[in-house]
């Protein structure tokens, strides 16, 4: 029996083969809200060997994240990002959390993390809630929040305190910031209105609304931002102007582990 004191219990299974771990929320018998099977090789690690702990946290370092990061015909991205389909649900955000935790080899299931953060689907993806349902989740599975940007007006800006408007963050600024997180091996969760601006390839196009994605890299000759969204297959690896970036972004948010 597992219990990580993050509303999960479950079992695991051993053979000669291999390994299953199974796994579902704490509640009562008609408060099934997730379960979740894993297979795999008796070696594997990362979310298996996680899932198997008795607190989720990160199975890898922070310092071995750059090791994921490809340089291809100028693309420079972080390769691994394992994908989530958020599905019919308004989960976009706990569904991109979900797949950034499990980069960094935490076990957790975004209908997990949207117990956790308290998460409604018919809520949308404002950016100031995004602050208290990421922010409130953060040290259960050990690493830390960081609200880098948030929309004030016509710009970007830092937060004090979470909620107090601080420093601008201007274009500048807030490229570099994409650009030395994704040569860290972090990728970065990204809240966008959208509908504002071209996107490759433009697969199920979505004409307006708040969404949560994840910045996994960019090109600098092409002038191109690389991002994944939660909607499924197909979704893994596409492109945005980094001319049309910040005017359409609603916030910028890091997550990494506290295990340097």
């Amino acid at each position: 029996n597992i219990k990580k004191g993050v509303m999960t219990s479950g079992y695991v299974w051993y053979s000669a083969r291999g390994k299953a771990v199974l796994e579902y929320n704490i509640g009562g018998p008609n408060e099934v809200e997730f379960i979740r099977v894993r297979l795999a090789t008796k070696k594997a690690k990362g979310i298996y060997e996680a899932a198997m702990r008795d607190r989720s946290q990160a199975t890898v370092r922070k310092s071995d994240l750059a090791r994921n990061v490809v340089e291809k015909n100028g693309d420079v991205y972080i390769k691994g990002i394992p994908m989530v389909d958020q599905g019919a649900k308004g989960y976009c955000v706990v569904a991109s959390a979900q797949r950034l935790f499990e980069y960094y080899g935490i076990a957790c299931d975004m209908h997990q993390l949207a117990q956790l953060a308290k998460s409604d689907p018919n809520q949308g993806t404002n950016t100031l809630l995004i602050n208290k349902q990421l922010g409130a989740i953060d040290y259960l599975f050990k690493t830390r929040f960081t609200c880098l940007a948030i929309r004030h007006g016509n710009g970007l800006v830092k937060l004090k305190d979470m909620k107090f408007v601080g420093k601008p963050v201007d274009e500048k600024k807030f490229h570099k910031l994409i650009r030395s997180n994704i040569d860290d091996g972090t990728p970065l969760l990204w809240s966008l209105q959208l509908g504002e601006a071209k996107e490759e390839p433009n697969l199920n196009p979505q004409a307006s609304g708040g969404h949560m994605r994840m910045i996994i890299g960019y090109n600098e000759e092409t002038q191109k931002i690389i991002f994944t969204d939660s909607w499924g297959a197909g979704h893994e690896f596409k492109t945005i102007s980094a001319n049309d970036i910040y005017r359409v972004t609603a916030g910028l948010f890091l997550m990494t582990p506290t295990v340097n």
